[in-house]
């Protein structure tokens, strides 16, 4: 299937999982919430924990991750977490570029679309682009008048951070940039291309 060129942007919301060396002692990204903004479309996924107890190690973290951004608790989430990466890949099947914002959601969606690249439904062609990298404000920063929430933060805190309004509020301002026209960006998008590529060929000989 011929990957679609038009703009999508897909926004989590997460907690902390059990410790990751790699990352010098932080916790693995747990996605509890997933959004993508196309067009007229959007679509969520409140996904459930890998496992039912929260790692006694990140509860303090995951505390404050609630208390000061995202409202989500362990428990929340109805979607069985092992769907994750097929959710991921047929987004990813659809679409030449998905954009996200934050080096390590970028680097995440990278590694879940490279791992199942062999799969039917997670194909290679797929980029990851850091909206950071291209000069994306922060949430609190953006102009675009909307305030669509998920019906489990419309009920909580109006200052929590919603995957569903960041979505539609990236993928505004996005849609509004390409209007514009930045051939500048363009290229730097092409460039993350072309060492995304790169780097998944060096996996693939590491291997």
């Amino acid at each position: 299937m011929e990957p679609n060129r038009e703009v999508v942007v897909v926004e989590m919301e997460c907690l902390r999982g059990g410790l990751d060396d790699k990352r010098g002692g932080y916790g693995k990204l747990v996605v509890k919430e997933l959004a993508m903004a196309h067009r007229d479309c959007v679509d969520l996924f409140l996904f459930m924990s890998p496992q039912p107890w929260e790692p006694p190690e990140m509860v303090r973290h995951n505390r404050w991750i609630r208390q000061n951004i995202n409202g989500l608790r362990w428990h929340h989430g109805y979607v069985p977490y092992e769907m994750l990466p097929v959710i991921v890949g047929r987004i990813a099947g659809q679409f030449n570029t998905l954009y996200t914002k934050g080096s390590e959601k970028a680097s995440m969606l990278r590694e879940i679309i490279s791992s199942n690249a062999e799969s039917s439904w997670s194909p290679n062609w797929c980029h990851v682009i850091d909206l950071d990298s291209i000069g994306c404000p922060k949430l609190g920063q953006m102009k675009e008048e909307i305030s669509a929430k998920c019906m489990l933060h419309y009920g909580l805190d109006g200052r929590k951070q919603c995957a569903m309004e960041k979505a539609l509020k990236f993928y505004l301002w996005l849609r509004n940039k390409k209007k514009e026209g930045g051939e500048g960006d363009e290229a730097q998008e092409k460039k993350q291309e072309r060492e995304q590529h790169q780097n998944m060929e060096l996996e693939m000989w590491d291997d």
